[in-house]
Formats: structure tokens, C-alpha cells, sequence
């Protein structure tokens, strides 16, 4: 269960008072509905928890769980011992994580300006916003109402945030505009310089990086991310997208609406994103590559030419899901053939 040193808990809620806040059908294992103090897993929970059950998979972990109340979906429900209240639903996680955020709200963002931080005179500060100790904030910076800048972040000179964004402890922003409610996490570096250069007679000559980045409404950008501002046009993230820890994006990349990219993506120069797509964690897309709507790319994968809409691939490089299957499958029998230990055979496991 969340540790009560970092995080503050609201309630008790009792088990009717959350089936109508997320929409679920209420089952009761008695009389009454129970109160519940907190969210736990279902082999940490107590007779106070409420637990999430979204996969057959954890059905032993149910039976034995001390949990007053569970999160599932009607069918699911049938594997569950009714001594508790069950709270059913299609989207048992979604329903969940909104139980989550009742019972831990964000805290409100008290205002304040560090006097160990450093403003110019020429940047305009919405109301409500909170700036820490040892923040830059340039000269024509425009801040929306209720930002939080973290210690020891930089924002340059130009750089506009819209309403509600956080940028965390040390990260650096340039060269970048922003909608509202975007969240950059600690250490990230946006809008610096792209990796070009020229051959030249004497070596490499750095061609200047003279575009910006520009990011839409409600997009994370996870710690220790960069993302390098266009060439001559601008690097784009669409709103809603959702990134890890550790993406590399390069200069004059376009990424749509609602996108989701795991930790370690590495996308070069120019590639095209289009909208929804998802990317596994490791996955390297060469520069110039289109990845179409909707489209996912299996862990680890290198995409090196473009990928159709619709599509999963997966692969190094990266080829339709069934086809590296078969390969993976040809591989394995083939080593095996040849008397070569095979740790564990993945071929059978999907992996998109």
C-alpha cells in the first residue's frame, strides 16, 4: 500500500461511493456497503482495501486477498469468492486509476516565487505559479497560469508554457513552445541543437539549428528525455502523447496526436509519427521513416523503412508481427537442431 511519508490519502470512501463515482455496477457481499480506507494489491490488501482484478491470471491471488472490495469485469467476476463487494465494470483499470486519484488527489500547488530563484524583468509570469529555488527563468519567457518550475530548471529566453505545465528539477527548455497542462519531468532537455553536421576539407561543420519545438496540450515528457528543435522547420509532439524515461527525439521529427512512446525509443531526424501510434520500449526508427496511424512496434524492434497503418511489426529490422514469428519459430528450431541451449523459448509469447 502507498507509503503515507509520501503520499497523502483522502477518504474513507465507502464501496457505493466509489461504484458511482467510476460508473460500476455494485455487488455487495452483504447488507451494507463497505468503507474503505485505501488501494492496495491483492496480496497486500487488508479488510479495509479496495484491490484491482483485471486478469484471470491473479485468480489464486483473489481467493486468498483480505481485501473488502475489488475492481473487475463481469465476467471476471465469476472467479471471485463473494465475500467481498465487487464493483464491475468494462474498463476495470481505467476504473481503478480513477479510484487512485480519489483517494490521492494531487495536491494544490501553493504560489511562490523562491527568492534564491532567478526571473528576468522581461518575462511574464501567470498567476498562481510556483517557481523553486535556483530556477532561470529568461528574458520573454511566458509562463501560463499555475505552473510549476522545479529547482534548478532552466527556461530559455522566448520559451512560452501554457496553463497547468510542471517542469522538473533541472530539466532545460529552449527554443520551445508549449500548450497547457504539459509536464516535463526532471532532468529532460528540450529544444537544443539537432545532430548535424557537413563534411568539410578541415572536418565537420555544424549546420545551424534554426527551428523550434512545438508541443500540444496535455503531453508528459518522462525524465531524462531530449528532444531537439527543427533544422529550419520545427520539431512537433501532438497533444496527448505520452512519453518515457530516456526517449531520444531528433531534430524535425513529427509526432501525431496520442502517442505512446516506451523508455529508450531512439527516433532520428525527419521520421513521421502519425496519430495513436504505439512504440515498445528500445525501438530505434531511422531518420525520414513514416510509422502510419495506429500502427505498433514491438520491443526492442528497428524500424527502418516506412510502416503501414494498422500495422504491428516487430524485428530487427522490423517486419510484419506473423513473419517475425515465423522467423523467430525457424531460428529456434534450427538452433535447436544444432544442439545449441535455448534459455527460453519466446517464440510462443506475442510481443506487441
Amino acid at each position: 500500500m502507498p507509503d503515507p511519508t509520501f503520499f497523502r490519502r483522502a477518504g474513507p470512501f465507502s464501496s457505493e461511493h466509489l461504484a458511482a463515482h467510476v460508473g460500476a455496477k455494485l455487488v455487495r457481499s452483504g447488507p451494507r456497503a463497505v468503507e474503505v480506507d485505501d488501494v492496495a494489491e491483492l496480496d497486500d490488501a487488508n479488510e479495509r482495501s479496495i484491490c484491482l482484478f483485471a486478469e484471470i491470471a491473479y485468480r489464486q491471488a483473489l481467493r486468498d486477498t483480505k481485501a473488502a472490495a475489488v475492481v473487475t469485469t463481469p465476467l471476471l467476476a465469476s472467479s471471485a469468492v463473494c465475500t467481498m463487494d465487487m464493483l464491475l465494470v468494462d474498463q476495470p483499470r481505467l476504473a481503478f486509476a480513477m479510484i487512485q486519484q480519489l483517494f490521492y488527489p494531487q495536491p494544490p500547488l501553493t504560489p511562490w516565487i523562491s527568492p534564491r530563484a532567478t526571473v528576468s524583468a522581461q518575462a511574464a509570469i501567470g498567476a498562481g505559479c510556483r517557481i523553486e529555488p535556483g530556477a532561470l527563468i529568461e528574458a520573454q519567457v511566458r509562463l501560463g497560469e499555475g505552473c510549476h518550475v522545479g529547482p534548478n530548471a532552466v527556461i530559455g529566453a522566448g520559451v512560452s508554457l501554457g496553463a497547468g505545465c510542471s517542469i522538473g528539477a533541472n530539466a532545460t527548455i529552449s527554443h520551445t513552445l508549449a500548450g497547457d497542462r504539459v509536464h516535463v519531468f526532471a532532468n529532460a532537455a528540450i529544444g537544443r541543437p539537432g545532430f548535424g553536421f557537413v563534411k568539410t576539407a578541415r572536418g565537420l561543420l555544424r549546420m545551424p539549428q534554426l527551428g523550434r519545438v512545438l508541443i500540444g496540450d496535455d503531453v508528459e515528457i518522462g525524465s531524462g528525455c531530449t528532444v531537439d528543435r527543427g533544422t529550419l522547420g520545427d520539431t512537433r509532439i501532438g497533444t496527448g502523447c505520452k512519453i518515457d524515461n530516456g526517449v531520444q527525439i531528433a531534430h524535425n521529427v513529427t509526432i501525431g496526436i496520442g502517442c505512446i512512446l516506451a523508455g529508450h525509443v531512439g527516433i532520428a531526424g525527419s521520421a513521421r509519427i502519425e496519430d495513436f501510434v504505439v512504440i515498445g520500449g528500445g525501438v530505434v526508427i531511422s531518420d525520414h521513416v513514416t510509422v502510419g496511424t495506429r500502427a505498433k512496434i514491438a520491443v526492442g524492434s528497428c524500424v527502418i523503412r516506412d510502416v503501414a497503418a494498422r500495422t504491428a511489426v516487430g524485428g530487427y529490422p522490423a517486419v510484419a508481427v506473423r513473419q517475425w514469428h515465423r522467423q523467430t519459430v525457424a531460428v529456434t528450431k534450427l538452433a535447436r537442431q544444432k544442439g545449441y541451449s535455448i534459455a527460453k523459448d519466446n517464440a510462443e509469447t506475442s510481443p506487441v
